[in-house]
């Protein structure tokens, strides 16, 4: 006994009317289901990751993650700029020469700026392959160094013109 196939007419999900003889199964190219001669339609595969919606929690999350890394980083640079000879002070002398390197000011700015250009990879690709997400990351991690550079060399330029003088 031959099986035989039989064309779909009509989608069952949408009412899609597919043209006579069309081949068994068929895409309706209104829904997308898979629709056979049948009457049923099989479920579409798992939806592309770019066809996921992004969720205004999730953009909301990653832009706030993203601006706290971004403050946080200078902040805590600054803080071990002018804390570290106490905080190395504080610690037993056995922990003070692994320390000295762990509160070098540098540290804390470029672990915010990776964390920052991650959040800002995520926000701008959201839902690209973890590897392209990667390579982002480290696009944006050298745009944020240097935003922090500029930010610097400004701040050093207002305290110069100001004739503050950090250093006694």
């Amino acid at each position: 006994m031959k099986a035989t196939t039989v064309s779909p007419t009509i989608c069952p999900e949408c009412g899609h009317r597919f043209p006579p003889g069309a081949p068994e199964p068929s895409r309706c190219p209104d829904c997308g289901r898979q629709c056979t001669g049948y009457g049923e339609a099989e479920e579409m595969k798992r939806p592309l990751p770019d066809e996921i919606p992004v969720t205004p929690e999730e953009r909301s999350r990653w832009r706030k993650s993203f601006w706290g890394l971004f403050f946080i980083g200078p902040v805590f640079a600054v803080g071990l700029l002018f804390f570290s000879r106490d905080i190395l002070r504080s610690l037993p002398p056995e922990l003070r020469e692994y320390a000295a390197l762990g509160s070098h000011p540098l540290l804390p700015l470029c672990f915010s700026a990776v964390g920052a250009a991650f959040c800002l990879a995520k926000l701008w690709h959201p839902r690209r392959r973890f590897s392209d997400i990667l390579a982002y990351a480290f696009l944006n991690t050298i745009l944020v160094l240097a935003i922090y550079g500029l930010l610097f060399l400004a701040g050093v330029a207002i305290i110069h013109a100001l004739g503050v003088d950090l250093i006694p």
